[in-house]
């Protein structure tokens, strides 16, 4: 009899400690070669709730430093794509760790000093289901940014009432790249239904990184930004000019279409997220939007095209900010409504960034790492491999512009907001997105100035540092630019990140880093 208590009570205390700490589909993890004694916690799992007539399982992984997470913010990560993966950025951008290697048997993960999880929770999610190892249960992976919004709200609404140890701290919403069009439109939801009394999320902001914001926008970047670094002669912009209507945008018509076509062409390999880094693997032809059909994938041997550039895929290309061509044809204003462009295709491959998609497509893909994971058996639970950017997902439906999502939240809530680009992208310029942003009329509450990591209220509160110095000349070690931020009304905050490429963390990882961190802690940069 005492042995049976005893035993009952050890359960007990077991089932109490794991339920105090993750849902019953949310576990502490260990990845195979992770650091030990680095302070990060890691949970993964599946949250599941019903939508569109089926069960979807989103996957995710929180990673968290131990004994400080009680008293930090909670933010979700979203990668853009569209149908690319978060687990991809954690694991090169702003996760704990960072992968090296494409031999499974020789692979390192390290500790990577400059991860956000220092200053908050981390948590990723593989959105929407068929990208990563999220899946449906009737297999239906056709979405658009209506449903990936509603996908993206049931998540975070199911991961709040099954994880109430985050109930009360502050929430931010984050993400890049084509994750422009999934932040504000989650926001949105949010906003909504906190309102209405439906839900009570700790919403408290959002961050949006080289983000695709406004199709004109983004589309007439193109020109300007090429030309501005060389990769464009002066003849090619008047000829973009002549052709075009006198604007910078393509029409659609056969000469400003051939126009645009001369400038990539002529460009050569350039790596468009990145335009003074290395092109690794296969090139875009400077363009930034890859899209294969699924037949096109099939046809070639499936997913193995990840990989190095062992496999040719057709593709097409279009250099404007994650956006297809055929959604900035338009020569009328884009309307905005989000119903107005569908397409039937997504990001499958990334040009030029073969160097850090090898390691993660090798390292997802070993049988030990989805064991430690709980995703034994693949992505949607048929055997598939894990890839960064998803071939299986159909996205056929755009919101031409976000901004009026912008300024319909803006105006009823005091979120704080900001918005970043790495200075020397091609696929969503900062011209783009300083453009666009200025399309909402806002008052200029703090002129442009330069930023350091050295400089700005959080600084100076803590002092120094180090974070981000550079040494320059010896042992120089004064205040060098990091980059220029301006701040508009209503908690608005635009910045670009000196030397930055599409993905800031990854190309900036300390100035990425200083500048989240001020975020977190409420301060100006």
């Amino acid at each position: 009899m005492m042995r049976s208590l005893s035993s009952s009570l050890l359960c007990l205390i077991f089932l109490s400690f794991f339920l105090s700490t993750s849902t019953a589909t949310t576990r502490p993890v260990r990845l195979p070669g992770q650091p030990e004694g680095d302070g990060i916690e890691l949970f993964a799992g599946y949250t599941s709730f019903k939508e569109r007539g089926s069960t979807t399982h989103s996957f995710h992984l929180l990673a968290r430093r131990e004994g400080e997470w009680k008293e930090q913010p909670l933010v979700l990560w979203l990668t853009g794509g569209p149908g690319c993966s978060s687990l991809f950025g954690a694991f090169t951008e702003n996760g704990p760790y960072r992968l090296s290697g494409t031999n499974a048997s020789h692979q390192t993960v390290e500790v990577h000093s400059q991860t956000w999880a220092q200053s908050a929770s981390m948590l990723y999610v593989e959105s929407p289901p068929g990208v990563g190892f999220s899946y449906r249960n009737d297999g239906n992976y056709t979405y658009g940014d209506d449903t990936t919004a509603e996908s993206n709200f049931l998540f975070v609404k199911t991961f709040f009432e099954e994880n109430e140890e985050y109930r009360h701290r502050p929430f931010f919403v984050a993400g890049e790249s084509y994750a422009g069009h999934y932040v504000p439109q989650l926001v949105a939801k949010i906003v909504e239904s906190n309102a209405a009394g439906h839900t009570s999320i700790p919403l408290s902001g959002m961050m949006a990184g080289n983000p695709s914001t406004d199709g004109e926008s983004d589309s007439t970047s193109f020109v300007p930004f090429t030309s501005s670094h060389g990769l464009a002669s002066s003849g090619q912009v008047q000829a973009v000019l002549a052709a075009c209507n006198g604007t910078y945008r393509q029409t659609g018509s056969k000469p400003c279409v051939a126009a645009f076509t001369s400038i990539l062409d002529s460009m050569g390999p350039v790596n468009p997220y990145d335009i003074y880094s290395k092109c690794y693997g296969q090139s875009g032809h400077g363009g930034c939007f890859t899209t294969s059909m699924l037949a096109d994938r099939r046809r070639e041997g499936g997913r193995g095209g990840e990989r190095g550039g062992e496999v040719e895929v057709e593709v097409e290309y279009t250099p404007y900010g994650g956006m297809p061509s055929a959604l900035l044809s338009a020569s009328s204003p884009l309307p905005p409504s989000s119903h107005s462009h569908t397409h039937v295709r997504s990001q499958t491959f990334i040009p030029c960034l073969n160097n850090i998609v090898g390691p993660s497509s090798t390292y997802f893909n070993r049988d030990d790492v989805q064991l430690a994971l709980g995703v034994k058996g693949g992505v949607g639970k048929k055997g598939e491999e894990w890839v960064a950017c998803s071939p299986y997902l159909t996205y056929n439906q755009y919101a031409p512009s976000v901004l009026p999502l912008y300024e319909s939240f803006i105006q009823i809530t005091d979120l704080r907001i900001l918005v970043y680009s790495g200075d020397v992208d091609n696929c969503v310029p900062w011209i783009a997105t300083q453009s666009a942003l200025d399309k909402m009329g806002l008052p200029i509450t703090t002129p442009w100035h330069f930023w350091s990591t050295t400089s700005g209220s959080v600084a100076r509160d803590r002092g120094e540092r180090g974070v981000g110095k550079v040494k320059e000349g010896g042992e120089n070690t004064a205040e060098q630019v990091a980059g220029y931020a301006k701040t508009y009304a209503k908690n608005l905050t635009y910045a670009t990140v000196k030397g930055a490429g599409h993905l800031v963390p990854y190309f900036k990882p300390d100035a990425a880093f200083f500048m989240f961190d001020t975020f977190m802690k409420g301060g100006d940069l």
